[in-house]
């Protein structure tokens, strides 16, 4: 059985305003923040991995802090997927094997436009190495290929691949749980 999580990247690292925005959206979550900016938020119900579920909260991410949010899920380390949002739109949808539920499905991946997340997220010469994780690199798993992905987009690799229920459960190692515990515990997990 392979790892299934949910979370979302956004550009922010005020944390009181981004715990702000999820109490008002009713959310509980946990945050992580990570050295350059960016924070990832793990939201418990976004975890049952529903589609409408995550678009709904990554446009309310989007939307509440002006700035571009990606919404991530992995399942079973089969399926990478990300959406990408920019204020009330969903600009891009990526999906690593779209094989895998659909009979007709294509076996390589499709979306996951590296310039627009170049451009989005300000990281414009790295669009070759976005591509290439995206598109050419096999990866056994699917928290391998979210790994690369976050380092080209400058985010801390472990933050990244992990979900509510791994932090609710602490099925972490050590040095990230108190990374979690020492800069983002939001206090919504009583």
């Amino acid at each position: 059985m392979g790892h299934f999580y949910t979370n979302f990247s956004i550009l922010e690292s005020d944390r009181a305003k981004i715990v702000g925005v999820l109490d008002a959206l009713n959310r509980r979550a946990f945050l992580a923040t990570h050295k350059n900016g960016w924070t990832t938020i793990y939201d418990e119900e976004t975890e049952s991995q529903y589609f409408d579920s995550i678009k709904e909260l990554g446009t309310q991410l989007s939307h509440s802090f002006q700035c571009p949010a990606l919404g991530f899920l992995n399942h079973d380390d089969d399926v990478l997927e990300y959406w990408l949002f920019d204020g009330e739109k969903i600009v891009d949808h990526y999906n690593s094997w779209p094989a895998a539920f659909e009979p007709k499905g294509d076996e390589r991946p499709a979306g996951g436009n590296s310039k627009l997340l170049c451009q989005l997220f300000d990281v414009s010469m790295r669009a070759p190495e976005l591509d290439r994780v995206l598109h050419e690199e096999k990866f056994a798993f699917a928290f391998q290929r979210h790994e690369e992905l976050a380092k080209v987009l400058g985010l801390d690799p472990w933050l990244a691949t992990m979900g509510f229920v791994d932090i609710r459960t602490e099925m972490l190692p050590k040095e990230i749980k108190d990374k979690i515990a020492a800069t983002s515990a939001t206090g919504f997990d009583s």
